[in-house]
């Protein structure tokens, strides 16, 4: 039992150490124990620690020569995968697992989950069985996250009827509950909607996060809404304690930007506590080429070059800028 737990430990050091040499040679060891090679806990801490290292056709080979299989075995595949996005190969070994008649557990549902949102809705079919396997587990009730990562899915997929539904049916609901929900209407942009889910959440008591105001504020900034998005800017640190990120700022001067209000968009950047980098000059030289200020546009120009001198979308846009008014000419 000690030279088990040893070998173990061994490869678990391997995985911090992302040292693939070493376990390699630790499997060399254990493949001339038959005791340890036939050990299933031994057998999926070395799955464990080539998927982990990104030998992921070894971690396979070593799945497919065991005698059986339990959870945590394929929970490592699984989490091999995910960690090097491979998103339908995640997805298939949960559809694996419960052929085999293995009850799936929250950690490979979550998975499972995460990578069906990252595929998007051409998944949505098999998202739907893996919601109904969770269904049938009573896993909404029983934990939180299972929840937020349904909606988080559902949205993602751009399903926000099935994603609503979830939301309306779990027992317990927090930030993170709410800000998949904000974040899913704020993106296909339905921005009333967005606002009133977020007063309904500070209506029930839950404080908003920063992620759920980049989506407040992102709603605002394409419907237009630039009051509204001015005044949740200054509720987040004034209301709520939150000092707004480099992304809240940027998301202002695009909402000033797209309204052709420049000397405000410039304004915004030169009040930020950060040194302004290139998607925020890349959004001035956009609002610039929308508006024809060419002077604004060549100053824009030369911040972005500075940062970036081969930044081919600035060469890009400053080019369209020079065109657009020479044909007005």
């Amino acid at each position: 039992m000690l030279v088990l737990s040893c070998h173990v430990a061994l490869l678990k050091a391997c995985i911090s150490l992302q040292d693939i040499e070493k376990g390699s040679q630790i499997h060399a060891d254990i493949a001339r124990n038959k005791s340890l090679q036939e050990d299933l806990y031994v057998g999926t801490a070395l799955l464990d620690m080539y998927a982990n290292c990104g030998c992921l056709a070894e971690a396979e080979d070593i799945l497919n020569k065991f005698p059986s299989r339990n959870i945590f075995s394929w929970a490592a595949l699984m989490g091999g995968y995910s960690k090097h996005k491979l998103d339908l190969k995640v997805i298939n070994c949960f559809q694996k697992l419960c052929s085999d008649g293995i009850v799936p557990n929250v950690a490979t549902s979550i998975c499972s989950l995460k990578a069906c949102g990252s595929v998007g809705s051409s998944c949505i079919e098999k998202a739907q069985q893996i919601h109904d396997e969770i269904m049938s587990r009573d896993f909404l009730q029983k934990d939180i996250v299972i929840g937020n990562a349904l909606v988080d899915m559902y949205a993602k997929c751009g399903s926000l009827v099935r994603a609503q539904e979830v939301f309306d049916m779990l027992p317990e609901r927090n930030v993170i509950t709410w800000g998949a929900l904000i974040t899913a209407y704020s993106q296909l942009g339905r921005a009333e909607n967005t606002l009133s889910i977020f007063n309904e959440m500070i209506k029930q008591g839950n404080k908003p996060d920063r992620v759920v105001f980049l989506s407040i504020l992102n709603a605002c900034s394409h419907a237009g809404m630039i009051d509204n998005g001015q005044t949740y800017f200054e509720a987040m640190s004034r209301d709520y304690d939150i000092v707004p990120t480099i992304e809240h700022y940027i998301c202002m001067v695009d909402t000033l930007g797209r309204l052709g209000q420049l000397d405000k968009a410039v304004g915004m950047v030169s009040r930020m506590p950060f040194f302004p980098d290139l998607a925020t000059w890349g959004i001035i030289l956009c609002a610039c080429k929308h508006s024809g200020n060419v002077h604004l546009g060549k100053e824009a120009f030369q911040h972005a070059i500075h940062l970036n001198e081969n930044d081919p979308a600035a060469y890009v846009l400053i080019s369209q800028i020079y065109a657009d008014t020479e044909a007005d000419v």
